[in-house]
């Protein structure tokens, strides 16, 4: 994680560049396609900030040391995990969606509530039992 915040004139700025993504006040995310674009520019022996300079990213982000972590992580990837890797952004794991009560209609709550009694009791005997052999 990178010590740098950026301002929100920086994140508008960034935000117009279109081979940004998109941006936060920690994090900016290049499109897919810059990173291949960047990949096989990089393989032709062109300088990182050189090739983010081409793309016309602003001057804190040339600066920085940001382009050359980027390709080097990028890299990493491709080398790992080929090219489908370094243009995936899903996460690994799904996202665990929660239970909206809100939505259920009246038997299937009476289902989700007798069922979570019956959890809590299985819970409570087994407790019970532990505590006093």
């Amino acid at each position: 994680m990178t010590k740098e915040k950026y301002s929100t004139e920086q994140m508008k700025e960034l935000l117009t560049n279109p081979n940004v993504k998109s941006c936060t006040l920690k994090r900016m995310t290049c499109t897919d396609d810059f990173k291949i674009k960047a990949m096989t520019l990089y393989q032709d022996w062109r300088y990182s900030r050189k090739i983010f300079e081409e793309f016309e990213f602003p001057g804190f982000i040339i600066n920085s040391n940001i382009p050359k972590r980027s390709l080097k992580d990028w890299r990493k990837k491709v080398r790992d995990w080929w090219m489908w890797a370094l243009i995936s952004s899903k996460r690994w794991r799904k996202k665990i969606n929660e239970l909206n009560l809100a939505n259920m209609t009246k038997d299937e709550y009476i289902e989700y509530l007798e069922a979570k009694i019956a959890y809590q009791d299985e819970l409570h005997k087994k407790v019970c039992k532990s505590a006093y052999p």
